[in-house]
């Protein structure tokens, strides 16, 4: 199935775009969805962007805890 992302992913994500993709699925089926991520380098330039355009929050683990 063809996920038309509409945020510009960094190179050093495209071995999680598997990851991205299927939560952007999830979400225009209806689910929310929350990346938890441990790097902050990696997810930090499409954080807001994934927010804004796709609906799905972007979170340090910290964050997800403790918002």
């Amino acid at each position: 199935k063809r996920i038309e992302l509409r945020v510009q992913i960094p190179e050093r994500l495209e071995h999680d775009i598997h990851v991205i993709r299927t939560a952007v699925d999830l979400t225009r089926k209806g689910i929310t969805v929350c990346l938890i991520h441990k790097n902050p380098r990696d997810f930090e330039p499409i954080k807001e962007e994934m927010r804004k355009k796709h609906g799905i929050l972007v979170l340090k683990p910290e964050e997800y805890v403790d918002p």
